[in-house]
């Protein structure tokens, strides 16, 4: 398990260096919540002022952990566990604010990617995470009965209320909950005084400030795991990689990753990985799942669109950037 979680969180690598005499610089780990290892580093803070941030990252770590987990119910939250496993999902249920934001988050997700990141296709998702529990492909007709319950319009949020029109209906938060708990907690620092600091939770990093007069360095590794792609200078911005070389099974000499394509109800193969630079971790997160099911020179055009800036590891091992990047 410890193995799984370090390749995690070697996706993104925040490299902190020691720069200049008296410079005060402290790191804390989290083991397991969101199924990752979270890294949280503040710089020019007193080691009294690091332990209150401290506190508080990894406090809402667990918390956000609990409130989203859609896996298990945790005693004192309704979390989206619970949300999936009523009696009768067509009846109005009142949830956290921010369970109600998130799903928000989600359906204009689906928006903005045509349909690629769709949280109501929980029941599809639910098949392929059977799969590689149990080393078993899906069988492909239930496969496709499954995608009939993934339409979006179907999930009905009215302020904090949510209901399913579909009774066959769930969601699943994998491609948008790590990097909107991301961004909460960096917000919430950032509130709190917390004026430079990395947090990363996997494949997600949120970076402010600077590291004592510097920009923070973020590694891209790459999908063999030897290597670095390259090094990121980063200041106040979210960079999330997606791919599929971390949470995978091979079923008959063929690897399945956790990445779906809902057009081909199978995990997808256009790179092996997509790492996305923008001002948000939620958005950030979600455009990371979309590009990974583009063909490279559409991902490269969409984000040249949108405004990110992203970096490519192609299926022949060629690393692809797209405008924006200084080299």
């Amino acid at each position: 398990m410890l193995k799984k979680l370090f390749a995690l969180l070697f996706l993104l690598i925040p490299i902190v260096l020691t720069s200049g005499c008296g410079a005060k610089k402290y790191t804390e780990y989290d083991y397991g919540c969101f199924d990752t290892v979270t890294a949280f580093t503040a710089a020019s803070v007193s080691k009294e002022e690091f332990d209150v941030y401290k506190e508080l990252v990894f406090s809402e770590l667990k918390r956000y952990d609990a409130l989203f987990d859609i896996y298990a119910h945790h005693d004192g939250y309704f979390n989206l566990y619970d949300l999936n496993h009523r009696t009768d999902p067509s009846k109005p249920a009142e949830t956290d604010p921010e369970i109600a934001e998130l799903l928000t988050l989600c359906k204009e997700a689906y928006v903005l990617t045509e349909g690629k990141v769709n949280c109501a296709m929980g029941a599809l998702l639910s098949l392929w995470h059977e799969a590689r529990e149990m080393k078993v492909l899906p069988d492909a007709d239930k496969l496709s009965g499954s995608a009939l319950s993934g339409n979006i319009d179907d999930l009905v949020i009215e302020g904090n209320t949510v209901r399913f029109l579909n009774n066959s209906m769930t969601v699943d938060v994998g491609a948008s909950a790590k990097g909107f708990a991301c961004q909460k907690i960096a917000e919430r620092l950032k509130e709190e005084g917390c004026k430079a600091f990395v947090l990363s939770m996997g494949g997600n990093v949120v970076t402010c400030g600077t590291n004592n007069g510097k920009p923070w360095k973020v590694g891209v590794q790459s999908s063999s795991g030897n290597s670095l792609l390259t090094v990121l200078e980063s200041s106040d911005e979210a960079i999330v990689t997606s791919g599929g070389y971390n949470r995978f099974v091979e079923i008959d000499g063929k690897t399945y990753h956790h990445i779906i394509d809902p057009d081909t109800l199978y995990p997808c193969d256009k790179m092996k990985s997509v790492t996305v630079v923008a001002s948000s971790s939620a958005y950030a997160d979600v455009l990371s799942t979309y590009f990974f099911q583009l063909d490279t020179d559409r991902a490269l055009e969409t984000a040249e669109k949108l405004g990110v800036m992203i970096i490519i590891e192609d299926n022949s091992g060629n690393i692809l950037y797209s405008k924006g990047f200084a080299n």
